[in-house]
Parts: C-alpha cells; structure tokens; sequence
C-alpha cells in the first residue's frame, strides 16, 4: 500500500508521514490528498462531511475531525489545545515530519520528529516509489522531541473543547516513585532532560478520556517507547502488571 502523495506518505495501512511546512504549524488543520482518503476511511466523507476522530499526543488525547469544504477539498482538524503543542516545533530550522498511526477507526497516534531524509524530497508529487526511510534511531527520536519542549516561556492555552484535567502532582510523583526506571520493561530512562532528571513520561492505565480517574493509583512513569506501545497495543498482560506498579510505595 505504499506510496506518497504530495508531502504524504502512505508507509502500510496504519501509518502515514506527513512531511510539514511551515503552513502545519501556523494553522490548526492540514490538506488531506483525495488519494489518500481510503487510508483515513474517509472516501464517503462528500456526504457527511465530517468525521470526528481522538489524536494522542506526548500521552494526551485530543479532539480533531475530518472536514469536506465546499470546494470539494478534504482537510484534517484540530484545536487551539494541540495547536499550542504542536507550535513548539515551529521554530526548529529542520525537517519535521508528523507520523499518524492508527490505533483503532477513531484513534490517532502522533508522533513529531526530525527526519533525516533529504528536505528537496519533500516537493515531489505522488511519488509511487516506496517510502524514503524517515525514522532516526529511537533515542534519538526522543532527545529531539525533548529539546523541542524546552522553554523558559510559561505557556497558556485556549481550550475550545472538552479536556480532562491533570494534576501535575500526580505526575512527578509517579515519576520519582519509578526513580529513574520504566515501570514496564524494567529499563532506565533512555536520556536525561536538561535538568539531569531520568526522562520518563507519566501515564493513566485507564486512559481519562475513557473515564479513568487522576490518582496514584491509575498513575504509572513509562519509558516514552512503552508508553506509546500502550497506546497502541494494550495489552491485557502489560495493564495488569502497571496495576501492581502503581500499588507499590
């Protein structure tokens, strides 16, 4: 199922590559090519014209939706809440690629990173050859998207939908409780953030956004590696064990 599309790229029937311009990080939605309509299950999209769809990101679900406008163009949505996220990359003088994974009709998994194909590609229209290797080595991936979360800037946000709300407190509480160590695989955090802090990210065991509560007990620190595999896969053996990390002191 492979090929590419404008600054597209279809990689399998789960995952596409958006390759961003600078029109990605300035706007809240993004042009979806008619070729591609099948791989987002949206070739009937002329007649409803609108599917809602959950987008997880950095561990939070937020709200978008697929749109035909009356010029017979499709576009993907999301709100001020992603936005002001996804804006941390605007800055970056890189070509920033934004990897869709789906997890399920009407879930989204997206995952920011720096491509190391060469940036000149990225103007070439329905390329049919297979996709270019995009993907820098895991840790990587993730020393990029944490230098891009630095600021000395308190950030604010306009939320225009429904946003469960988190308390920070849990979170590092979580975090130093794993001390430094996936509370998944057992491993050590892949990089340490600028403060020389283990970098592991906090998660809910049952997602908020599927009614679970903001407490230690549903509260793990995850590897950013395991943390998107339980947003993924789920597995019932993984969910069990997080459960009894989050019993332990």
């Amino acid at each position: 199922m492979s090929f590419r599309s404008f600054s597209w790229e279809i990689v399998d029937d789960r995952t596409a590559i958006k390759h961003c311009d600078k029109s990605f990080f300035e706007h809240h939605g993004t042009g979806i090519p008619k070729e591609t309509r099948a791989f987002w299950g949206i070739e009937d999209l002329e007649k409803t014209r609108r599917k809602d769809v959950t987008i997880v990101y950095e561990g939070n679900e937020y709200s978008g939706y697929f749109a035909y406008e009356p010029t017979g163009r499709t576009r993907m949505f999301w709100y001020v809440d992603l936005q002001s996220e996804l804006s941390l990359y605007k800055g970056l003088n890189s070509n920033i690629c934004a990897e869709y994974t789906k997890i399920n009709e009407d879930t989204l998994y997206l995952e920011m990173y720096i491509s190391v194909e060469n940036p000149e590609k990225n103007s070439e229209v329905n390329e049919t050859s297979g996709p270019q290797e995009t993907s820098l080595l895991a840790d990587e991936k993730l020393r990029q998207q944490a230098k891009a979360h630095e600021t000395s800037q308190i950030k604010t946000k306009e939320v225009v939908t429904e946003q469960k709300s988190r308390d920070s407190k849990i979170a590092e509480y979580a975090k130093r409780r794993a001390n430094g160590i996936c509370q998944l695989c057992g491993q050590p955090a892949p990089f340490k953030d600028e403060k020389g802090r283990p970098y592991l990210e906090s998660h809910h065991i049952d997602w908020l956004a599927n009614g679970g509560s903001d407490t230690i007990e549903n509260t793990v620190a995850l590897c950013p590696n395991c943390h998107r595999k339980m947003h993924i896969l789920k597995y019932a053996e993984d969910i069990a064990k997080l459960r009894e990390r989050a019993k332990e002191k």
